[in-house]
C-alpha cells in the first residue's frame, strides 16, 4: 500500500477509485451477519469495511477475495451501501500491485491472452455449435442476437445448455443469429468483479460497439452477462436472459410445451439473476407450463437463496472442501424430495454438479438448466 499511495489515506484512495459508498457505512454489522459464507466459514465483511474507512492496511486480507458478490449484504444493508462494489474497488487496488490469488491471476491472464477466462483457444469458441446450423446475425432477418457466454462456449458440461437454447428458440419460431466468431469475446464480468479494470475496459470497448451495431436485443444464457451488459456497459442495446424471453413467448402463445417432464423439480435462484436482476417469476412460470412436472421450493428461495459459490471469482478460486456452499445447497434440494435441481446460470451448474458428484448423489439428484428441461419438452424446431 505504501508504494501505491504514500501520501494519502487508503480510504481516500478507495473513494476516489469508485468506492463512494464506503463512507455511508455506519458499522451495524448486518453484512457480516447475512453473508452466506458465514454458514461454512468466517467472512469478516464489517471488519474489511471498517479497515477501509480507517485507512488502515489489513483490508486486503484473504477475506477480500472470498466475497462472491452475491448481493445478499447489499440487499439487507439498512444504508443501501453497495458493499459488493466497494469490495471490487478494493480488489482493483490490489490487482494494480499484482498481489492477488494465483488461481485468479490465471483466469485474468487468460482474459488478456485469449479473451476468455477458461484458457480456451479463441478458434474453438464455436465448438459447441458442431452440427447445428446457426446463421450469423442479420438485422433484416433476425429478432435477436444469441450471446453464448465463455463458460458455455468452452466447458463441456454447460455447452449442453447452449445447444438446448438453440432447440427451444427454434421451436418457438424465434429468429436469431450469432455474432461473427472473431468478434464474440468475454463480456468482462470476471474482470469487473475481480477489479481488473484495464482488462474489463478493453473487453467492453471491443464487444460493446459490435453489439450496438446489431441494433436489437441480445439474448444471453448467463445472468452474469446480463448484469454486465445492462449495468456496466454504456450502450444502445438491451440484454435479456433466455428464461425471461421464453416466459414472455409462453404468454404470447409462441412457445408450446407439449411433452411431459414427469419429475419432481426444485429451483436454485442464481444470485445474478435473482437478487441482482430481480428475475424470480419467469423460471417458475415456465415450470408451471410443463406437463407432468412437479415443482417444489427449497426453504431458502428467491431473495433468500444461498449462493452456489461461483460468482465473484468463486468458480476459479481454490476453496476448502468444508467451506463450499454448493454441497449445502444440494443437500437442501435433496431434502425436498426432488430428483432434479434446476437453475439458470452456468456457474451454478458447475458448482452444483461438482457438489452432487463429490457427495455421491448422482443417483438421487440431477443438475439441469431450465433451458435443458424445456428442450426435452418442445417439438423439434
Amino acid at each position: 500500500m505504501s508504494d501505491l499511495a504514500p501520501m494519502r489515506e487508503v480510504s481516500d484512495l478507495l473513494v476516489e477509485s469508485g468506492g463512494e459508498d464506503l463512507l455511508s457505512c455506519f458499522q451495524c454489522g448486518t453484512c457480516t451477519g447475512v453473508c452466506p459464507l458465514g454458514i461454512t466459514s468466517v467472512m469478516r465483511v464489517r471488519e474489511i469495511i471498517h479497515m477501509m474507512q480507517l485507512g488502515l492496511e489489513g483490508f486486503e486480507s484473504e477475506d477480500l477475495w472470498k466475497c462472491l458478490t452475491c448481493h445478499t449484504c447489499v440487499e439487507r444493508c439498512p444504508r443501501g451501501v453497495g458493499i459488493a462494489e466497494v469490495i471490487s474497488t478494493a480488489r482493483s487496488i490490489m490487482v494494480e500491485t499484482g498481489t492477488y490469488p494465483k488461481s485468479l491471476q490465471t483466469a485474468v491472464g487468460s482474459l488478456s491472452a485469449a479473451s476468455n477466462p477458461w484458457q480456451g483457444e479463441p478458434d474453438q469458441r464455436r465448438d459447441w455449435v458442431k452440427d447445428l446450423k446457426i446463421e450469423q446475425f442479420d438485422p433484416e432477418k433476425h429478432e435477436y442476437v444469441l450471446f453464448v457466454c465463455c463458460t458455455q462456449a468452452f466447458d463441456p458440461r454447460t455447452r449442453a445448455t447452449a445447444r438446448a437454447a438453440v432447440k427451444v428458440l427454434s421451436a418457438a419460431g424465434v429468429g436469431f443469429g450469432l455474432l461473427p466468431m472473431e468478434k464474440e469475446i468475454c463480456c468482462g464480468d470476471l474482470a469487473l468483479r475481480m477489479g481488473a479494470n484495464d482488462q474489463f475496459e478493453s473487453l467492453k470497448n471491443r464487444l460493446g460497439p459490435t453489439l450496438e451495431e446489431c441494433g436489437t436485443k441480445v439474448v444471453v444464457l448467463s445472468p452474469h452477462c446480463r448484469e454486465t451488459f445492462n449495468n456496466s456497459y454504456e450502450n444502445g442495446f438491451e440484454s435479456v436472459h433466455l428464461v425471461e424471453l421464453l416466459a414472455g413467448l409462453l404468454e404470447d402463445g409462441r412457445l408450446e410445451i407439449k411433452k411431459p417432464f414427469e419429475k419432481k423439480v426444485t429451483y436454485h435462484d442464481p444470485c445474478y439473476l435473482g437478487r441482482r436482476g430481480g428475475v424470480y417469476e419467469a423460471p417458475r412460470k415456465l415450470f408451471r407450463a410443463v406437463p407432468g412436472l412437479e415443482f417444489v421450493e427449497m426453504d431458502r428461495n428467491r431473495a433468500r437463496s444461498i449462493c452456489c459459490g461461483g460468482g465473484g471469482g468463486g468458480a476459479f478460486s481454490e476453496t476448502g472442501k468444508d467451506e463450499r456452499l454448493a454441497p449445502l445447497r444440494v443437500n437442501q434440494a435433496s431434502a425436498t424430495g426432488a430428483s432434479v435441481i434446476a437453475t439458470a446460470c452456468p456457474y451454478c451448474i458447475l458448482m452444483l454438479e461438482d457438489a452432487v458428484t463429490t457427495q455421491n448423489m448422482e443417483d438421487d439428484l440431477r443438475v439441469m438448466d431450465v433451458i435443458e428441461i424445456l428442450a426435452e419438452c418442445v417439438e423439434n424446431g
